[in-house]
């Protein structure tokens, strides 16, 4: 009987430790599938990082570029106010403020803001600019130039337009470079004509 008990149990042992065996060896393959699902999702994640990095680097370019277009726009817009003293080749301030439609030149002068000056209201005149005051016993005083020319008018009727260039000069007027621009040859001519025209008259009526 003793014998038939042993002979039953021995192949009972031997199939649990085969499957004892199996599990041992399957163990394994689940840690390496583990490892294969942790590199696909550090792939994954590694791709979008990628991706972000390349929209986030694009729009940077992107941003900067259109920053630069507008600002050679504004450039090209922009009211330039220079202040000069005669007889110095030191430029002592140099301003770029944004044009405005139906600025004028007082206007430009208020939207620069590190531009110090003083506007006698009564003569509609510019007294002072950067602590320099006009000097009215030595003739050395504060004259402005448009666009390297004598302006038309006062820092108040005179309007600007885009890109224009002003130059604000302290001196006597024959220190001031002045541009003189030549007259017409058409104008010129039929100036000409006209006197022509005239003395030919006075000569046939006498």
């Amino acid at each position: 009987m003793k014998k038939f008990i042993k002979l039953i149990t021995l192949p009972l042992v031997a199939t649990m430790l085969v499957a004892c065996g199996n599990n041992t060896e399957e163990a394994p393959v689940e840690s390496s599938s583990v490892e294969e699902t942790s590199s696909v999702e550090e792939t994954t994640e590694s791709s979008v990082e990628s991706t972000e990095n390349a929209s986030e680097s694009e729009a940077t370019e992107s941003t900067e570029e259109t920053t630069e277009e507008s600002s050679e726009e504004a450039d090209e817009t922009a009211i330039t106010l220079s202040i000069i003293v005669s007889g110095t080749e030191e430029t002592i301030g140099e301003f770029t403020v944004p044009f405005e439609e139906g600025m004028n030149v007082i206007g430009a002068m208020e939207a620069a803001e590190e531009l110090t000056f003083t506007f006698n209201e009564e003569e509609g005149i510019i007294d002072v600019i950067e602590d320099i005051a006009n000097d009215y016993e030595t003739g050395d005083t504060w004259v402005y130039l448009l666009n390297d020319q004598m302006a038309e008018f006062g820092v108040v009727s005179q309007t600007l337009e885009e890109g224009d260039n002003i130059k604000w000069y302290f001196g006597t007027i024959d220190q001031i470079p002045i541009t003189i621009i030549p007259a017409n040859e058409d104008e010129v001519t039929e100036e000409a004509a006209s006197e022509d025209e005239g003395q030919v008259e006075v000569i046939d009526g006498e």
